[in-house]
């Protein structure tokens, strides 16, 4: 099931604030290369437009205070820079925000 999303581009939460919640990459993920495709799970906060994609099949590793209703769990999905993603978001972006935190949270405006 691929999640539809409608209203203004998703707005990055994996910076100010919310950043220093993060905890240390998993090092099981590694660096995820432009040619690499790994397993992802993306999340979706209870009842908001907020989302997450981790490696983590738990979402253990996704900030709970920035979800206090609690992470769903709604797809699991190949990312990779050529794969397509099922959120409007491109890949690259939530690559980096992976490599660099362990995950990657964005809303979706309204």
């Amino acid at each position: 099931m691929a999640l539809t999303f409608r209203g203004t581009p998703p707005t990055t939460l994996n910076c100010g604030p919310l950043a220093a919640l993060a905890r240390k990459p998993d090092k099981s993920w590694g660096l995820l290369m432009s040619g690499d495709a790994r397993t992802a799970y993306l999340f979706q906060c209870d009842g908001e437009d907020l989302f997450a994609v981790t490696p983590e099949k738990s979402g253990a590793n996704i900030p709970r205070s920035s979800c206090t209703q609690g992470w769903l769990l709604r797809q699991e999905f190949r990312l990779s820079a050529q794969d397509p993603v099922p959120a409007p978001i491109r890949s690259e972006t939530i690559i980096r925000g992976m490599n660099a935190m362990g995950y990657y949270i964005w809303r979706v405006g309204r």
